[in-house]
C-alpha cells in the first residue's frame, strides 16, 4: 500500500477539492485504486461533486459523536468500478 497526499492546506479557493475530484474521476480508468478523504468540515464541495448530494453523516457528525465511523465512509460507483 502506498499513501500519497496530493491536496492539503487551509487556504480556500486554491483548487484542492477540484484536484482531488479530477484525480478520483480519472484514477479508475487508469487502474488506480484510491480513497479520497475529505477532512473539510464546513465545505461540502467534494461530497457534492462525487456523491451528488450532501451526505447526512460527515466528519463533523462523527467528531460530535452523532455518527459512527462506518457511516461517514461513502462508496462511489463509477463506470470503471467503485471509489472507496
Amino acid at each position: 500500500m502506498s499513501i500519497k497526499c496530493i491536496a492539503s492546506g487551509q487556504k480556500g479557493g486554491v483548487g484542492k477539492s477540484t484536484l482531488a475530484i479530477l484525480t478520483a474521476r480519472a484514477a479508475p480508468a487508469l487502474g488506480i485504486r484510491l480513497a479520497i478523504i475529505d477532512l473539510a468540515m464546513g465545505n461540502p464541495s467534494t461530497s457534492l461533486n462525487l456523491l451528488g448530494n450532501i451526505p447526512r453523516h460527515t466528519l463533523a457528525t462523527y467528531v460530535i459523536s452523532a455518527s459512527k465511523v462506518n457511516e461517514v465512509i461513502h462508496v462511489v460507483p463509477t463506470e470503471h468500478g467503485l471509489f472507496t
